[in-house]
């Protein structure tokens, strides 16, 4: 039985390490005791650049990268993560992430998604790093740092809205500082993801979830296109 894959598209250089490192966190890549369950493989990710590109001429290019995808790589699934510090096209303000995962799913089913492969969209408020920025004291133990605090003890409110340069702030106190593309990989794979989730970050458990999601309809030898409108859950 040949190796399902799942490929990850991604914005930044810094993600093509990143998510897939977080994707096999969440998810590790043991296979479940049950007969004739392909093993499945996270692919190196690719970089599709941001949402305003990707929506572009009716999403031309989301549809084109899906369908190489597809046929070429024969990707049993694809999971999509953006950043969402960068307004799509129309000028909805503010980013409603769930309205802008939807139509990038609409977009992904003119393709074939749900029918013959699947996709999962994980919109994120504004940058990956937030997340980053809820597990930060874990973070700062693992550069063994004796001078600096955890500075998310005096962050309050959503931290997937503030503060809004999650890059900047993580370079200011994080020890060593933060670059996207030489850092990002390193806290993906020590942030301790239980912060994450004490933080109650609505983003992260989508992408679990999408994760999640993904993983379980290839061992069941199905498709889905997700997030799904909301009126057509039961």
């Amino acid at each position: 039985m040949g190796i399902k894959i799942i490929i990850p598209f991604v914005e930044g250089k810094g993600d093509i390490d990143a998510v897939p490192i977080l994707m096999r966190r969440v998810r590790p890549l043991a296979q479940p005791a049950k007969i004739d369950v392909p093993p499945i493989k996270i692919t190196a990710a690719w970089r599709v650049g941001h949402l305003q590109h990707l929506l572009k001429n009716d999403g031309k290019m989301w549809k084109d990268k899906l369908a190489f995808a597809s046929s070429k790589r024969r990707a049993s699934g694809v999971l999509l993560l953006l950043d969402g510090d960068r307004l799509p096209l129309g000028g909805q303000d503010p980013l409603c992430p769930a309205n802008i995962a939807q139509a990038l799913v609409n977009q992904a089913k003119m393709v074939g998604a749900g029918a013959c492969f699947s996709v999962a969209v994980v919109i994120v408020m504004q940058e990956v790093e937030s997340w980053f920025i809820a597990g930060a004291s874990s973070l700062i133990r693992a550069r063994q740092s004796q001078g600096k605090q955890d500075a998310t003890a005096e962050l309050e409110g959503d931290l997937e809205k503030h503060p809004r340069d999650a890059k900047a702030w993580l370079s200011h106190h994080l020890p060593g500082g933060y670059s996207s593309t030489l850092h990002q990989a390193d806290c993906a794979a020590r942030v301790d993801l239980d912060q994450i989730r004490d933080r109650k970050m609505r983003s992260f458990g989508r992408f679990e979830k999408a994760v999640h999601e993904l993983f379980d309809a290839v061992i069941m030898d199905r498709h889905i296109a997700t997030p799904v409108p909301t009126t057509a859950k039961r």
